[in-house]
């Protein structure tokens, strides 16, 4: 039936070829973004972790209100105590991957 077919396989070649650059050149920043925010829910989680632990044991015969300073891997996090009306907050506050700065609270019976 076709007695010269190579201008249709060289046209389906480039096809294919195209079509894998689309979906690569696609998926590439998908997944760049998708690590992105893991990494930043990973530092939320580990900052989070050690509020917790520092509100749990911390001696509550220091006087608050009191500041801490924190550091991880050049980064550097600061943790205030102080009474919130029956409970003591402890806040921790941070600046991400990102650059925006992130502050999250947990609180405590005394």
């Amino acid at each position: 039936m076709f007695l010269n077919n190579r201008g249709y396989m060289l046209l389906n070649s480039l096809f294919s070829f195209s079509l894998f650059l689309i979906l690569t050149f696609s998926l590439l920043p998908m997944i760049h973004t998708v690590y992105k925010e893991q990494m930043i829910l990973d530092e939320r989680r580990f900052w989070l972790h050690t509020l917790q632990d520092e509100l749990r044991f911390r001696d509550e015969l220091i006087s608050l209100p009191t500041v801490i300073e924190l550091d991880r891997h050049e980064q550097v996090a600061r943790v205030t105590f102080q009474y919130k009306s029956t409970l003591i907050e402890g806040c921790i506050e941070w600046t991400n991957e990102r650059g925006t700065e992130e502050r999250e609270c947990l609180y405590k019976k005394p």
